[in-house]
């Protein structure tokens, strides 16, 4: 199976894959200017490795196999291997189908309201 062995300052922490759906790693950096109610801005520097599949017909599921912070000077590496084994996700989340069938009825409110007008 297709997946990704990342590492973090050298150090291998996960190879993280799926058999198929969407897999993702994602470096990301925030940051907010000072704010007068607070003492300082938001400055995060962030990695997240995580997936989403399809559970069909039960909807879909995220994976989570790393959410850690990083600092300046740190290294990432990812690794694109084929195995037979993957690690575990720390976190997997199902869809509520409740909540999805709200958010999508919705969205079709909005947009029949916009085009019907």
């Amino acid at each position: 199976m297709r997946a990704f062995e990342i590492s973090v300052n050298g150090k291998i922490i996960c190879v993280a894959g799926l058999e198929s759906g969407v897999l993702t790693a994602i470096l990301s950096w925030v940051r907010d200017p000072p704010d007068p109610e607070f003492a300082s801005g938001r400055d995060e520097l962030e990695f997240n490795v995580g997936g989403r599949v399809s559970l069909s017909p039960e909807g879909s599921e995220d994976l989570s196999w790393i959410k850690q912070p990083l600092k300046v000077g740190d290294t990432v590496g990812i690794r694109i291997v084929d195995v037979e084994n993957i690690d575990e996700p720390v976190t997997r989340e199902r869809d509520d189908p409740k909540l999805v069938e709200r958010s999508q009825r919705a969205f079709y409110e909005r947009m029949k309201r916009k085009f019907e007008e």
